[in-house]
Protein backbone atom coordinates (compact mmCIF):
# COMPACT_ATOMS: atom_id res chain seq x y z
CA UNK A 1 0.00 0.00 0.00
CA UNK A 2 2.83 2.51 0.87
CA UNK A 3 4.41 1.94 -2.55
CA UNK A 4 1.50 2.12 -4.27
CA UNK A 5 0.72 5.74 -2.73
CA UNK A 6 4.63 6.79 -3.36
CA UNK A 7 4.45 5.93 -6.79
CA UNK A 8 1.12 7.55 -7.33
CA UNK A 9 2.56 10.63 -5.26
CA UNK A 10 5.48 10.85 -7.63
CA UNK A 11 3.13 11.04 -10.43
CA UNK A 12 0.90 13.49 -8.97
CA UNK A 13 3.96 15.83 -8.76
CA UNK A 14 4.71 15.30 -12.18
CA UNK A 15 1.25 16.53 -13.59
CA UNK A 16 2.16 19.64 -11.03
CA UNK A 17 5.14 20.75 -12.16
CA UNK A 18 4.23 20.10 -15.81
CA UNK A 19 2.09 23.23 -15.66
CA UNK A 20 4.39 25.42 -14.76
CA UNK A 21 6.69 24.84 -17.49
CA UNK A 22 4.10 25.21 -19.75
CA UNK A 23 3.55 28.68 -18.64
CA UNK A 24 6.96 29.69 -19.17
CA UNK A 25 7.11 28.23 -22.46
CA UNK A 26 3.85 29.80 -23.52
CA UNK A 27 4.92 33.02 -22.13
CA UNK A 28 8.41 32.85 -24.41
CA UNK A 29 6.54 32.09 -27.25
CA UNK A 30 4.29 35.05 -26.79
CA UNK A 31 6.65 37.90 -25.99
CA UNK A 32 10.10 36.61 -26.58
CA UNK A 33 11.76 38.51 -29.90
CA UNK A 34 11.75 34.97 -32.15
CA UNK A 35 8.67 36.29 -33.50
CA UNK A 36 7.37 39.50 -34.54
CA UNK A 37 9.98 41.30 -33.79
CA UNK A 38 9.24 44.13 -36.37
CA UNK A 39 6.36 45.14 -34.82
CA UNK A 40 7.15 45.79 -31.11
CA UNK A 41 9.66 48.86 -30.25
CA UNK A 42 11.13 46.84 -27.28
CA UNK A 43 11.69 43.59 -28.94
CA UNK A 44 13.43 45.71 -32.03
CA UNK A 45 15.66 48.03 -29.70
CA UNK A 46 16.68 45.12 -27.40
CA UNK A 47 17.94 43.62 -31.39
CA UNK A 48 19.77 46.86 -32.13
CA UNK A 49 21.65 46.42 -29.07
CA UNK A 50 23.17 42.87 -29.44
CA UNK A 51 23.75 43.98 -33.10
CA UNK A 52 25.55 47.07 -32.74
CA UNK A 53 27.09 45.21 -29.30
CA UNK A 54 28.46 42.47 -32.15
CA UNK A 55 30.19 45.64 -33.89
CA UNK A 56 31.78 46.83 -30.92
CA UNK A 57 33.33 43.99 -29.27
CA UNK A 58 34.82 43.06 -33.03
CA UNK A 59 36.39 47.10 -32.64
CA UNK A 60 38.45 46.43 -28.89
CA UNK A 61 39.59 43.03 -30.23
CA UNK A 62 43.35 42.58 -29.79
CA UNK A 63 44.08 42.16 -33.59
CA UNK A 64 40.80 43.54 -35.14
CA UNK A 65 40.19 42.01 -38.75
CA UNK A 66 39.20 44.24 -41.13
CA UNK A 67 36.07 44.30 -42.46
CA UNK A 68 34.45 42.12 -40.19
CA UNK A 69 30.92 41.34 -39.28
CA UNK A 70 29.56 43.35 -42.75
CA UNK A 71 26.62 40.83 -42.39
CA UNK A 72 25.67 41.89 -39.18
CA UNK A 73 26.30 45.47 -39.41
CA UNK A 74 23.79 44.94 -43.07
CA UNK A 75 21.15 44.15 -40.36
CA UNK A 76 21.65 46.54 -37.86
CA UNK A 77 21.43 49.27 -40.67
CA UNK A 78 18.14 47.67 -41.57
CA UNK A 79 16.98 47.29 -38.09
CA UNK A 80 18.10 51.18 -37.89
CA UNK A 81 16.39 52.04 -40.62
CA UNK A 82 12.68 50.25 -39.52
CA UNK A 83 13.24 51.43 -35.68
CA UNK A 84 12.92 54.37 -36.86
CA UNK A 85 10.36 54.48 -39.75
CA UNK A 86 8.17 52.84 -37.13
CA UNK A 87 8.85 54.48 -33.98
CA UNK A 88 11.08 57.26 -34.58
CA UNK A 89 15.27 58.05 -33.48
CA UNK A 90 14.26 59.22 -30.12
CA UNK A 91 16.11 56.67 -27.97
CA UNK A 92 19.54 56.65 -26.87
CA UNK A 93 20.18 53.22 -27.62
CA UNK A 94 19.12 53.80 -31.10
CA UNK A 95 21.39 57.14 -31.63
CA UNK A 96 24.72 54.99 -30.25
CA UNK A 97 23.87 52.29 -32.84
CA UNK A 98 24.28 54.88 -35.52
CA UNK A 99 27.56 55.82 -33.51
CA UNK A 100 28.73 52.69 -33.50
CA UNK A 101 28.44 52.34 -37.04
CA UNK A 102 30.03 55.33 -37.89
CA UNK A 103 32.73 54.67 -35.69
CA UNK A 104 32.84 51.05 -38.12
CA UNK A 105 32.89 53.31 -40.96
CA UNK A 106 35.79 55.81 -39.53
CA UNK A 107 38.45 53.11 -38.27
CA UNK A 108 38.49 51.19 -41.85
CA UNK A 109 38.61 54.57 -43.50
CA UNK A 110 41.34 55.45 -41.36
CA UNK A 111 43.10 51.98 -41.95
CA UNK A 112 42.93 52.72 -45.94
CA UNK A 113 40.32 49.51 -46.50
CA UNK A 114 37.39 49.73 -48.98
CA UNK A 115 34.46 48.40 -47.68
CA UNK A 116 33.08 47.77 -51.03
CA UNK A 117 30.16 50.31 -52.73
CA UNK A 118 27.15 48.24 -51.29
CA UNK A 119 27.97 48.31 -48.12
CA UNK A 120 29.61 51.81 -47.81
CA UNK A 121 26.31 52.90 -50.02
CA UNK A 122 24.55 51.65 -47.51
CA UNK A 123 26.24 53.25 -44.41
CA UNK A 124 26.25 56.24 -46.02
CA UNK A 125 22.40 56.19 -46.96
CA UNK A 126 21.36 55.63 -43.10
CA UNK A 127 23.76 58.00 -41.45
CA UNK A 128 22.80 60.72 -44.07
CA UNK A 129 19.14 60.60 -42.82
CA UNK A 130 20.36 62.56 -39.85
CA UNK A 131 22.25 65.52 -39.63
CA UNK A 132 25.36 64.84 -37.68
CA UNK A 133 26.52 61.68 -36.17
CA UNK A 134 29.66 61.44 -34.20
CA UNK A 135 31.34 58.34 -33.94
CA UNK A 136 31.35 56.64 -30.89
CA UNK A 137 34.81 55.42 -29.30
CA UNK A 138 35.52 52.32 -27.67
CA UNK A 139 37.68 53.25 -24.33
CA UNK A 140 41.70 52.60 -24.09
CA UNK A 141 43.29 52.34 -20.83
CA UNK A 142 45.92 51.25 -19.35
CA UNK A 143 45.97 48.09 -16.84
CA UNK A 144 46.73 50.42 -14.06
CA UNK A 145 43.92 52.70 -15.24
CA UNK A 146 41.71 49.20 -15.41
CA UNK A 147 42.80 48.57 -11.87
CA UNK A 148 42.86 51.93 -10.14
CA UNK A 149 39.29 51.12 -8.14
CA UNK A 150 39.62 47.88 -6.97
CA UNK A 151 39.95 49.47 -3.32
CA UNK A 152 37.93 52.34 -3.98
CA UNK A 153 33.69 52.21 -2.60
CA UNK A 154 31.53 50.28 -4.24
CA UNK A 155 29.94 52.70 -6.46
CA UNK A 156 33.72 52.89 -7.82
CA UNK A 157 34.72 49.74 -7.54
CA UNK A 158 31.44 48.74 -9.30
CA UNK A 159 31.70 50.90 -12.12
CA UNK A 160 35.26 50.21 -12.84
CA UNK A 161 34.66 46.18 -13.63
CA UNK A 162 34.50 45.72 -17.66
CA UNK A 163 34.08 42.52 -19.01
CA UNK A 164 37.79 42.20 -20.99
CA UNK A 165 38.56 40.23 -24.32
CA UNK A 166 42.48 41.39 -24.38
CA UNK A 167 44.61 39.21 -21.82
CA UNK A 168 48.10 39.07 -22.10
CA UNK A 169 50.20 35.67 -21.37
CA UNK A 170 51.05 36.16 -18.37
CA UNK A 171 49.73 33.05 -15.87
CA UNK A 172 46.73 33.75 -13.28
CA UNK A 173 48.03 32.58 -9.84
CA UNK A 174 46.42 30.28 -8.76
CA UNK A 175 45.98 31.34 -5.45
CA UNK A 176 44.29 33.90 -6.68
CA UNK A 177 41.60 32.45 -8.22
CA UNK A 178 40.78 30.69 -5.68
CA UNK A 179 40.53 33.53 -3.47
CA UNK A 180 38.16 35.12 -5.70
CA UNK A 181 36.13 32.01 -6.15
CA UNK A 182 36.14 31.89 -2.01
CA UNK A 183 34.87 35.19 -2.07
CA UNK A 184 32.01 34.19 -3.90
CA UNK A 185 31.01 31.59 -2.00
CA UNK A 186 29.30 34.75 0.25
CA UNK A 187 26.73 34.66 -2.23
CA UNK A 188 23.14 34.16 -0.77
CA UNK A 189 21.25 31.67 -1.78
CA UNK A 190 17.78 30.06 -1.76
CA UNK A 191 17.26 28.60 2.05
CA UNK A 192 20.87 28.61 1.53
CA UNK A 193 21.16 25.17 -0.21
CA UNK A 194 24.36 26.96 -2.31
CA UNK A 195 23.30 25.04 -5.86
CA UNK A 196 26.00 26.62 -7.65
CA UNK A 197 29.70 25.46 -8.03
CA UNK A 198 32.73 25.80 -11.05
CA UNK A 199 35.11 23.68 -12.84
CA UNK A 200 38.16 25.47 -13.63
CA UNK A 201 40.10 24.71 -16.86
CA UNK A 202 43.50 25.64 -17.52
CA UNK A 203 45.65 23.52 -19.72
CA UNK A 204 45.50 24.88 -23.03
CA UNK A 205 44.33 22.19 -25.32
CA UNK A 206 41.35 21.65 -23.00
CA UNK A 207 40.86 25.59 -22.74
CA UNK A 208 40.78 25.62 -26.62
CA UNK A 209 38.65 22.72 -27.03
CA UNK A 210 35.70 24.16 -24.50
CA UNK A 211 35.97 27.58 -26.03
CA UNK A 212 35.23 26.19 -29.63
CA UNK A 213 32.36 24.78 -28.46
CA UNK A 214 30.93 27.78 -27.05
CA UNK A 215 31.72 29.59 -29.61
CA UNK A 216 31.49 33.22 -28.92
CA UNK A 217 34.69 34.11 -28.21
CA UNK A 218 36.33 34.57 -31.93
CA UNK A 219 38.77 36.94 -31.77
CA UNK A 220 40.33 36.16 -28.35
CA UNK A 221 39.72 32.99 -27.39
CA UNK A 222 43.38 32.02 -28.25
CA UNK A 223 44.29 34.55 -25.88
CA UNK A 224 42.05 33.20 -22.55
CA UNK A 225 44.35 31.88 -19.76
CA UNK A 226 41.50 29.90 -17.91
CA UNK A 227 37.94 29.16 -18.08
CA UNK A 228 35.13 28.57 -15.81
CA UNK A 229 32.57 27.05 -16.38
CA UNK A 230 29.50 27.50 -13.57
CA UNK A 231 26.72 25.37 -12.87
CA UNK A 232 23.82 24.93 -10.90
CA UNK A 233 23.02 21.38 -8.82
CA UNK A 234 19.02 20.32 -9.22
CA UNK A 235 19.51 17.54 -6.80
CA UNK A 236 18.91 20.25 -4.62
CA UNK A 237 15.98 21.98 -5.73
CA UNK A 238 12.81 20.02 -3.94
CA UNK A 239 10.03 22.33 -4.55
CA UNK A 240 7.27 21.29 -8.03
CA UNK A 241 7.62 25.58 -8.19
CA UNK A 242 11.46 25.76 -8.46
CA UNK A 243 12.41 24.76 -11.92
CA UNK A 244 14.25 28.23 -11.85
CA UNK A 245 15.99 28.11 -8.80
CA UNK A 246 19.38 27.28 -9.90
CA UNK A 247 19.15 30.45 -12.62
CA UNK A 248 18.33 32.50 -9.99
CA UNK A 249 21.48 31.43 -7.28
CA UNK A 250 23.30 30.75 -10.80
CA UNK A 251 22.86 34.61 -11.80
CA UNK A 252 23.79 35.98 -8.60
CA UNK A 253 26.63 33.62 -8.01
CA UNK A 254 27.89 34.43 -11.34
CA UNK A 255 28.19 38.13 -10.79
CA UNK A 256 30.01 37.92 -7.25
CA UNK A 257 32.84 36.26 -8.48
CA UNK A 258 32.92 38.44 -11.25
CA UNK A 259 33.46 41.11 -8.75
CA UNK A 260 35.63 38.92 -6.87
CA UNK A 261 37.78 38.07 -10.23
CA UNK A 262 38.11 42.18 -10.26
CA UNK A 263 39.41 42.73 -6.96
CA UNK A 264 41.91 39.91 -6.82
CA UNK A 265 43.19 41.90 -10.16
CA UNK A 266 41.48 39.36 -12.78
CA UNK A 267 40.53 40.52 -16.22
CA UNK A 268 37.19 37.96 -17.07
CA UNK A 269 34.28 37.59 -19.60
CA UNK A 270 30.73 35.81 -19.13
CA UNK A 271 30.21 33.72 -21.79
CA UNK A 272 26.65 32.70 -22.32
CA UNK A 273 25.77 29.11 -22.77
CA UNK A 274 22.74 29.09 -25.14
CA UNK A 275 23.43 25.80 -26.51
CA UNK A 276 21.68 23.21 -28.56
CA UNK A 277 21.24 19.80 -27.20
CA UNK A 278 23.99 18.60 -29.29
CA UNK A 279 26.65 21.11 -28.58
CA UNK A 280 25.49 20.73 -24.63
CA UNK A 281 26.26 16.89 -24.70
CA UNK A 282 29.85 18.14 -26.44
CA UNK A 283 30.30 20.36 -23.47
CA UNK A 284 29.43 18.10 -20.79
CA UNK A 285 31.50 15.51 -22.12
CA UNK A 286 34.27 17.63 -22.45
CA UNK A 287 34.07 19.34 -19.03
CA UNK A 288 32.85 16.14 -17.66
CA UNK A 289 29.45 17.82 -15.85
CA UNK A 290 27.38 15.85 -14.04
CA UNK A 291 23.66 14.74 -15.63
CA UNK A 292 22.36 16.71 -12.85
CA UNK A 293 24.34 19.84 -13.29
CA UNK A 294 22.68 22.76 -15.35
CA UNK A 295 25.24 24.76 -17.44
CA UNK A 296 24.91 28.30 -16.40
CA UNK A 297 27.94 30.23 -18.40
CA UNK A 298 31.54 30.39 -18.68
CA UNK A 299 34.22 33.01 -17.41
CA UNK A 300 36.67 33.49 -20.11
CA UNK A 301 39.61 35.11 -17.29
CA UNK A 302 43.34 36.18 -18.03
CA UNK A 303 45.82 38.80 -16.75
CA UNK A 304 45.86 42.55 -18.48
CA UNK A 305 48.35 43.67 -20.69
CA UNK A 306 49.94 47.30 -20.10
CA UNK A 307 47.05 48.53 -22.46
CA UNK A 308 43.35 47.38 -24.19
CA UNK A 309 40.49 48.44 -25.77
CA UNK A 310 36.91 47.65 -24.15
CA UNK A 311 33.30 48.31 -25.56
CA UNK A 312 31.51 51.27 -24.64
CA UNK A 313 28.33 49.75 -23.74
CA UNK A 314 26.20 52.45 -22.65
CA UNK A 315 23.86 51.48 -20.57
CA UNK A 316 19.78 52.52 -20.23
CA UNK A 317 18.56 55.14 -18.73
CA UNK A 318 17.20 55.01 -14.95
CA UNK A 319 13.52 55.00 -16.56
CA UNK A 320 13.88 51.77 -17.79
CA UNK A 321 15.20 49.78 -14.55
CA UNK A 322 13.05 51.69 -12.43
CA UNK A 323 9.22 51.48 -13.05
CA UNK A 324 6.45 52.97 -11.30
Amino acid sequence: MRSFIKKHFSVLLVFAIIPDYFVSFWRYIRFSGVFLRGHDKVKMLGAIIANYHIVEKGLTMPETRLGFGQAVLMQLIDECELFAKRFGCEEEQFTHALKVIAEYREFHHQKGHDLGSELTSRINTCLSAYESVEPSRQDVMSRTEYFAHVDSNYEKFSNSRRSVRNYSEEEIPAEDLNAAIQIARNTPSSCNRQTTRVYVFEEKEKVAQILQLQGGNRGFGHLVNKVIVVVGEQRLCFGVHEKDLVYVDGGMFIMSLLYSLHYKKIAACPLNCYFSKKIERKVRKACSIRDSEVILAMISCGKIPESLKLASSPRKGLSFYQEG
